[in-house]
This record gives C-alpha cells, sequence and structure tokens, in this order.
C-alpha cells in the first residue's frame, strides 16, 4: 500500500504533467516547517526556470485543475500502466 507521501507525489506530479511541465518537479515531502503544513514541494521554481518563466506568471497562467480532474488523470494512468503490465 502507498503512504501518504507517495500518493501526494503522484498527484503533485500528474498536475505538473498537466501543464506541460517536468512531473518529477512534482516530488512531495514531509515538511521542513510542521507549524506551517504537514507536506511540502519544491518543485514550482525549478519547474519555472525549466519554462523560462517566472513562478508566479506560472501561477497566474491558468487556475489548478481541481480535486477531481487529478483523481481521473491518476485512475486513467493506473489504467495504462495496469495494461501495461498485463503485456508484459
Amino acid at each position: 500500500m502507498a503512504t501518504l507521501t507517495q500518493i501526494l507525489t503522484t498527484l503533485v506530479s500528474d498536475a505538473f504533467a498537466a501543464e506541460g511541465l517536468d512531473p518529477s518537479h512534482g516530488h512531495v515531502t514531509s515538511s521542513d516547517r510542521p507549524d506551517l503544513a504537514q507536506f511540502q514541494c519544491n518543485g514550482a521554481l525549478a519547474a519555472a526556470k525549466a519554462a523560462k518563466q517566472r513562478a508566479l506568471d506560472q501561477l497566474r497562467a491558468k487556475p489548478a485543475p481541481d480535486a477531481a480532474t487529478l483523481a481521473a488523470q491518476a485512475a486513467a494512468r493506473d489504467e495504462r500502466e495496469a495494461a501495461a503490465a498485463a503485456l508484459s
């Protein structure tokens, strides 16, 4: 069974990929500041730099996908992975 951190990494990575960015920037870890949040993802600045944009410009470009969209993307990815595993 996947840990919560792994599940969050998958969801955030899918969100980066949906924006045309490298999904490896979506790595989620336990927060360095647990007084502020339980988890953190530090990939936004690196993704913006790789895309040669300012992070704020990326945020303002379009609204974040909602949870249902991210869940549907994750389900589609899981189906693709299961189909690929069945073929091998």
